[in-house]
């Protein structure tokens, strides 16, 4: 696939949510590149305040924070094309406590924090689809915030197996154990509990 192939899998997310101009799909073509990372990079590193949003075109991504404790806390994982970033850091510009690591191979397609708010103020449809995606992201951790509250472990999981299957054949299982809040071995017997 080459450029205008990655952009049209940008352009096509965002025209389901809100029409573009042609002149804001060249604001686009301007200020967004084309990135590619090698699984296990991580892209933007805790305790620095992250500068990119990223659109997933390909591969899969995670958030995760580093405890104390020394264990990892998966805090989200995509493998469809969305935007993915450290939201609160990239919006407030503020020192993340998360890091955003490739889980496999990825294409990205990325813009500094800089350079979408000119997008803003120059493009005719952008800033009310940005505030489209701004809504959809704190309703997107309302709802997990209240899975996590009103759900089982197994119901977690069925839930992410029924939508996402693809994170749980690719992803390895101590991150999925992370993202539900269990422990690998917990993770474990819930899979033998569904396949028996």
């Amino acid at each position: 696939m080459d450029k205008l192939g990655y952009f049209n899998v940008f352009f096509d997310f965002i025209q389901k949510v809100n029409p573009m101009t042609e002149y804001d799909r060249q604001l686009c073509l301007e200020y967004f590149k084309v990135e590619k990372f090698e699984k296990n990079t991580i892209i933007e590193k805790a305790e620095k305040i992250h500068l990119y949003e990223n659109f997933i075109v390909s591969g899969i991504l995670r958030k995760y924070r580093l405890e104390e404790t020394g264990i990892e806390t998966t805090t989200a994982i995509s493998n469809k094309p969305c935007f993915f970033s450290c939201f609160t850091s990239y919006t407030h510009r503020e020192i993340s406590d998360e890091n955003l690591e490739a889980i496999t191979d990825c294409i990205l397609i990325r813009a500094r924090r800089e350079d979408i708010d000119l997008m803003l103020k120059k493009g005719k449809t952008l800033q009310n689809y940005a505030l489209l995606v701004f809504q959809h992201m704190i309703d997107q951790q309302k709802q997990n915030a209240l899975d996590l509250v009103n759900l089982t472990a197994k119901e977690r999981y069925l839930k992410l197996l029924n939508q996402h299957p693809q994170l749980i054949q690719n992803v390895p299982l101590q991150f999925i154990a992370s993202l539900l809040g269990v422990t690998p071995q917990s993770l474990s017997r819930i899979r033998k509990e569904i396949t028996i």
